[in-house]
Formats: structure tokens, sequence, C-alpha cells
């Protein structure tokens, strides 16, 4: 049974993603990503002084959701989506 933290980061997940980026997208590049594959381990098997020296400082904010890991209330992209994103965004100011 999924708990209340669990339904609100999925949640989260589903409406801080870009209309033109679905979840789906996110979560399958998040698993064949390297960098995101050893937060999502050192995550899951509580080993945070393993985790990459970028994400250390944000150890408490850490969390997964469907294997989209956030920080806080936001999406941690995968590398190949970020510079899309940053598309994205631009699009949405011209």
């Amino acid at each position: 049974m999924e708990s209340c933290a669990d339904r609100y980061v999925h949640y989260l997940a589903e409406q801080l993603t870009p209309i033109a980026m679905n979840t789906e997208e996110i979560r399958e590049h998040s698993k064949t990503d390297p960098e995101l594959i050893q937060v999502r381990q050192c995550i899951e098997n509580n080993q945070a002084h393993k985790l990459p020296p970028q994400y250390k400082p944000l150890e408490q904010e850490l969390s997964i959701a469907d294997n989209i890991i956030l920080r806080g209330n936001r999406i941690i992209l995968p590398t190949k989506l970020r510079s899309k994103a940053i598309k994205l965004a631009h699009e949405d100011h011209a």
C-alpha cells in the first residue's frame, strides 16, 4: 500500500513535469542515467556517504518516486533531458 507521502511525491512529479516532457520519458531516462542510477542506489541503500559530490549537500532533500529522483518537490532530470528542459523553458519566454 502506498503511503500518503509516496502519493504526494508522485503527485508532485506529475504536476511539475513540463507538458512537452512526460513523466514516463523522465522515468525511462532516469533508469539508464549513470549518475542518477548511483544516486538512486545510495538513497535506496541508505548510503549517503557514497553520493556523488554534487549531491552530498542535498542528501536530506532527496527522495524517489516511480524511479524519478526528486530534490524536495523538484525533479532531478537525467542528463540527456536537461538541454531539452532548458529549450522548453526558453520557448515559454519567447
